[in-house]
């Protein structure tokens, strides 16, 4: 849900996306993607333009092999349209990316390598130094106040447990 409460349709068959008012309950268009894509994440940025990283682009009709990707575009409601975001080290399908307190977002989890960039909306560039452990392919994150998760064990304010499997 976009900051005025209306919703940004993207995804799927098709590299167009619309925007859908729920008080007049119609759809406008809101710009073409390049490429299409599906798998991918999508996170509203502070001053509400759309951050969409990764997914999957055009299979190949031969093979029916498709095409991971590592691209990232963001959605600008004033201008509604996309523009390119970088590049992550490496492609990305089904994972989170959130939005962390300093404006940065952090791309996580997935099903292809586990790397952990960051992409700084500053710079305009991803910072691909952190690594997940192997084996994360299908972890996600998410930001909760207070809360750390390192090596497995959940560090709060004021205490720390490892997590039951």
């Amino acid at each position: 849900m976009l900051l005025d409460g209306r919703v940004l349709v993207l995804g799927g068959e098709s590299d167009t996306a619309e925007v859908w008012d729920p008080a007049t309950m119609t759809f406008s268009p809101a710009g073409v993607m390049e490429p299409f894509r599906t798998g991918h994440s999508t996170t509203l940025l502070s001053d509400g333009r759309v951050l969409v990283v990764g997914g999957e682009g055009p299979c190949d009709e031969e093979s029916g092999a498709c095409e991971s990707l590592a691209s990232a575009e963001v959605w600008d409601p004033a201008t509604m349209s996309f523009s390119p975001a970088g590049t992550l080290a490496r492609s990305r399908l089904d994972h989170t990316a959130t939005l962390l307190p300093d404006s940065r977002a952090l791309v996580f989890g997935g099903n292809d390598d586990p790397a952990l960039p960051r992409f700084s909306f500053e710079s305009g560039l991803w910072d691909g130094r952190l690594r997940a452990q192997d084996g994360e392919d299908d972890a996600k994150a998410s930001l909760w106040p207070f809360l750390a998760v390192k090596a497995g064990i959940m560090m709060g304010s004021k205490t720390a447990r490892s997590p039951k499997t």
